[in-house]
């Protein structure tokens, strides 16, 4: 059955009110007394989207399909929209506004004393140092946006809506932007009634886990790059990798050597996943061990690096898939290596510097799937090819 939405006004027939200002397209306008008006309307593009939904096949990674995950990004704007009014106390919360032709807000705040917020919510917690720099400039472009077409002198403050828990290295580069954030804890915090049954789970907080991943951190953040803490730095990367990704899979091996003794790996995880991103990850990339190199440079990852980690990497071995761990930074000479290493042989390889394992050990205490942050890294790579 076909879904045809109501059709939005031509531009020019808006009523008075919104003239001259943001106005809503469609969506919900609020205050917080519950009191103000509400309207819902679905545009024809994501009815359309909806009908293509319910058509598609499962979800490889979470076992549902997509009707069940565009549910779940409702149901996280509903409990985001909660979190607002309970946190901000706005006088006026308007949902789904549209700034221009392309540019849209998830919600627009207007407050007693005059200010305004622009407030983007994600439904999955960016981890990579890439996305937090693209969401970053996005939240800007729209508040200039926003500024300019209500004729303000004072921008809209920035804000971030996210189910997980970024780290705190992550947290201060936002905060730098100045992007205030909420994130799962703050909503927690708020007494936000968390409905559906699942973001119960989701925001419980396992105080055994949370003290593991704070101890492991200070393990980490305690030690000096240099060769004189080599075996205590790659000791720590395998404790801490277990830590997060055992289960699913398979504890470590250590300093294992092929059979001629010329290639002897930091760590290795065997990957018997049957489901999950790991069994994706066996399945398109050959990552039957997780091969991971462990650096403990004070300088950058350089050529040679990759090319030592590639060279462990085959598909009658260990599989195509590897990391490399470091205190250092990335190299340009190091970045076109890993390119040509995925273009031309098909291994990819990631790297997971400092604030990488942090905001892991963070999303694992949070009860997230640490894994999402690798997940993240590669798609990274992927469309920025």
């Amino acid at each position: 059955m076909a879904i045809t939405p109501r059709r939005s006004r031509k531009p020019g027939n808006e009523s008075r009110r919104y003239r001259g200002r943001l106005r809503p397209r469609h969506g919900v306008i609020e205050t917080p007394s519950g009191d103000g008006m509400t309207t819902k309307q679905l545009s024809r593009v994501r009815a359309q989207q909806f009908v293509a939904m319910l058509r598609s096949p499962r979800n490889f990674f979470t076992g549902r399909n997509q009707v069940d995950h565009i549910r779940r990004n409702f149901e996280f704007e509903d409990l985001a929209q909660q979190a607002l009014l309970q946190i901000m106390n706005p006088s006026t919360i308007m949902r789904n506004y549209q700034i221009n032709s392309k540019s849209e807000v998830d919600f627009f705040l207007e407050f007693e004393n005059g200010r305004t917020a622009v407030v983007d919510v994600k439904t999955v917690t960016p981890g990579t140092r890439s996305r937090l720099h693209q969401l970053a400039d996005q939240l800007h472009f729209i508040s200039y946006k926003a500024q300019e077409l209500q004729g303000n002198k004072v921008p809209p403050e920035r804000i971030l809506v996210i189910p997980g828990v970024l780290s705190l290295a992550n947290r201060e580069f936002l905060l730098s932007q100045e992007i205030r954030v909420i994130d799962g804890n703050d909503i927690r915090n708020a007494g936000v009634n968390l409905q559906p049954e699942p973001y119960k789970e989701e925001f419980s907080k396992r105080e055994s886990e949370y003290e593991v991943a704070q101890s492991l951190q200070r393990r980490l953040s305690g030690i000096e790059p240099g060769k004189s803490t080599w075996s205590e730095y790659q000791s720590t990367c395998k404790d801490i990798l277990e830590f997060l990704l055992c289960p699913p899979l398979k504890a470590p091996i250590a300093e294992s050597a092929n059979k001629s003794g010329v290639n002897r790996r930091d760590i290795i995880f065997p990957n018997y996943a049957t489901g999950g991103f790991w069994a994706y990850m066996r399945s398109f990339y050959e990552a039957h061990y997780i091969v991971v190199d462990a650096k403990n440079y004070a300088g950058q990852i350089k050529k040679q690096d990759i090319l030592q980690l590639a060279n462990y990497l085959s598909p009658h071995g260990s599989g195509l898939f590897g990391m490399i761990v470091t205190q250092g930074a990335k190299s340009d000479s190091a970045e076109v290596t890993i390119r040509e290493q995925w273009y031309m042989h098909k291994k990819m390889i990631i790297i997971l510097d400092n604030d990488d394992l942090g905001q892991m050990l963070t999303m694992k205490a949070a009860l997230e799937d640490p894994s999402t942050q690798i997940r993240q890294k590669i798609e990274d790579f992927r469309l920025a090819f």
